[in-house]
């Protein structure tokens, strides 16, 4: 088991010397993780669950101005206010499963990891859309599984 967060504050100072917050300034990370391996000895041969969970704070983007986005039939975005939007808290829970195989001089790993398993919507920002003339979200990507094997030696 193993759990670590963080508290920060990220900004930068104008030319007018305001403090205005970077694209950055989520204000907390927390992470937990657990799992566990079964050893199977006789044969070298290991298996392993492991979980992970992550919450970000929300990054942050320009506001973005409708009016001269309709003008220009794309985003633009308004600078002289920073980054003041902030977009919702990022989670995401993983999941993965590997079997090693243990042998004198090499090592090989077989790993599914199965990133965002609970298929959690994070808001990746806001754009305007020509089409429909509003700003609408956009979102990332959903449950993304990675295959890997490696060979250590």
């Amino acid at each position: 088991l193993m759990g670590s967060g963080s508290l920060y504050k990220s900004t930068y100072g104008n030319d007018l010397n305001n403090q205005l917050n970077t694209r950055f300034n989520g204000r907390y990370t927390a992470t937990a993780a657990a799992g566990k391996e079964f050893n199977r000895s006789e044969k070298g041969r290991v298996f392993g669950i492991h979980t992970r969970f992550m919450a970000f704070g929300g990054q942050r983007q320009l506001h973005i101005d409708e009016a001269a986005s309709a003008l220009a039939g794309t985003t633009i975005f308004d600078q002289t206010q920073g980054y003041s939007v902030l977009l919702p808290d990022y989670k995401r829970l993983d999941l993965r499963l590997s079997w090693r195989k243990v042998k004198l001089k090499s090592t090989r790993t077989l790993s599914l990891d199965i990133q965002n398993l609970a298929g959690i919507q994070n808001v990746a920002g806001y754009y305007f859309d020509t089409y429909k003339q509003k700003v609408l979200t956009r979102y990332q990507l959903g449950i993304i599984p990675v295959l890997t094997w490696r060979l250590d030696f």
